[in-house]
């Protein structure tokens, strides 16, 4: 008996069976529930978990259950569907099955198998989906070859125990979540060609140290890197047009961040709770600063280039150590509430003779002071 297969169901577009005669009716409804329960009952997916939806076009086409892996054969091509065998450790995921290539690791294949260890990849496969590793608490290596071009929504997401990765070239998006709450993960390879970082792709990393972002990313998108205490340094590339919501929210360890000249937009809690950032240098094309993006930061001094014209509340709130902020410019045309509130005891405003729209001894309540630009030494004022 051919290794892979012990029984083969085949279904239309709509989800139908096709291989049923009138005699034999019964007999295989009474086969397709057990073996619905047996499917039910292995794998990785315990009971009580909330395991992703699995897409409407899931089964179409021929799906073939076998000891360790249920798989669907596309005709041209396999994709794994479901790891069944127990006690885990380290698979080896076949590269060919029944002549066939295995193109691509289905959505959920593996999710929750807290008992895998360690995964290799062939390098037939193109695709891994959605889920498809989350969960695998004990995994703490997976070979990924370069041959992959797209890993899905939340495919490694709860890996607590994988320590790295290497992301291969063809992949151009690192999408929401790939990486969400992978707290053992320390060293991750972001090659060049990847263009987007999408939402809580690093969320939660707290093992992270550094990460390298290769010039061809042009977007960090939402909670990117937040809670990833310990990531300590980090260099924004140009094409980055702006910092999202969260990008760095809480990230507690951060010391040092460069942002490129291309960014000209720092968003919504950008950089709140980044207690260890005691310096950061704003580009010069930035024209506004978001709702909290430097709140509850080590900022001790700061200065705002002549291109912002709007920063939004509590922008510099609850920075204890911050007693020096020097414009460039005009008075910001919207400067809303708490922007620098609870700020240091001996705080104060500077800005340059002849700019509009400033008043002294104080301007929205804060004191305020003229400054001649390079007499200051700080930050090349």
């Amino acid at each position: 008996m051919n290794k892979y297969l012990l029984n083969t169901l085949k279904f239309n577009s709509g989800g139908s069976l096709t291989n049923l005669t009138k005699f034999n009716v019964i007999r295989t409804a009474c086969i397709i529930l057990v073996l619905f329960a047996l499917y039910l009952s292995t794998g990785c997916i315990g009971d009580g978990d909330d395991a992703p939806v699995v897409p409407a076009d899931y089964y179409n086409g021929t799906v073939v259950l076998s000891d360790n892996f249920d798989y669907k054969d596309n005709g041209d091509s396999i994709t794994i569907i479901k790891y069944k065998a127990s006690g885990a450790g380290s698979v080896v995921i076949p590269g060919v099955i029944n002549g066939r290539p295995v193109k691509s690791i289905g959505d959920n294949a593996f999710f929750n198998c807290a008992g895998l260890t360690g995964v290799s990849i062939p390098d037939s496969v193109t695709g891994i989906g959605w889920y498809a590793f989350a969960g695998c608490t004990g995994l703490t290596g997976i070979l990924v070859p370069d041959s992959v071009t797209v890993i899905g929504d939340n495919a490694f997401s709860g890996c607590t125990g994988l320590t790295g990765i290497s992301i291969p070239a063809g992949v151009a998006e690192i999408e929401n979540n790939t990486f969400y709450g992978c707290t053992g993960l320390t060293d991750v390879i972001i090659p060049n060609g990847v263009t987007s970082i999408e939402d809580n792709a690093f969320y939660g990393c707290i093992g992270l140290k550094s990460v390298i972002i290769p010039d061809s990313v042009t977007s960090i998108d939402d909670n990117a890197f937040r809670g990833c205490t310990g990531l300590t340094d980090f260099i924004i590339p140009n094409g980055v047009t702006s910092i999202e919501d969260n990008t760095f929210y809480g990230c507690t360890g951060l010391k040092s961040v460069t942002i490129a000249d291309s960014v000209t937009s720092i968003d919504d809690n950008a950089f709140y709770g980044c207690v260890s950032l005691a310096g950061v240098s704003i580009p010069a094309d930035v024209t506004s600063i978001g709702d909290s993006a430097f709140r509850s930061t080590g900022l001790i001094a700061v200065s705002i280039p002549a291109s912002v014209t709007a920063i939004d509340s509590n922008a510099f709130y609850r920075c204890g150590s911050l007693s020096s902020v020097y414009f460039y410019g005009n008075a910001p045309a919207e400067f809303k509430f708490g922007v620098f509130d609870d700020c240091a005891q001996d705080f104060k405003i500077y800005y340059i003779d002849g700019r509009t729209g400033w008043t002294v001894p104080t301007w929205n309540s804060y004191p305020t002071s003229q400054f001649v630009p390079g007499s200051y030494g700080i930050g090349g004022l």
